[in-house]
């Protein structure tokens, strides 16, 4: 059997709190969460964030694009090992 170490790269951007549902509703499957933050200014979220230990969060220091926010999460978790990286925006969720 073959083993893949799957990572997760999502790309929020000003979310509220109520995001932090959405990911963890797929944190249990990911061995490492990316979040990158395309925020224009500082929030709430990301500071909720830091108390999950398999979650880094990248602050994009704001609005880079979709495309430049995601290059950076899945660098990130290429350099920490991870053989395939699912990605979703924060309003992505896995039904129960």
């Amino acid at each position: 059997m073959i083993s893949m170490r799957l990572g997760g790269c999502v790309v929020v951007y000003n979310p509220g709190v109520s995001v932090l549902d959405n990911i963890k509703s797929y944190l249990p499957v990911l061995e490492k969460l990316v979040v990158v933050d395309n925020s224009t200014s500082d929030n709430e979220f990301v500071e909720s964030l830091k108390s999950f230990s398999d979650v880094e969060i990248i602050n994009m220091g704001g609005n880079k694009g979709i495309a430049a926010a995601l290059n950076a999460g899945c660098q990130r978790l290429i350099e920490v090992g991870c053989d395939v990286v699912l990605t979703m925006d924060q309003d992505s969720v896995f039904p129960a």
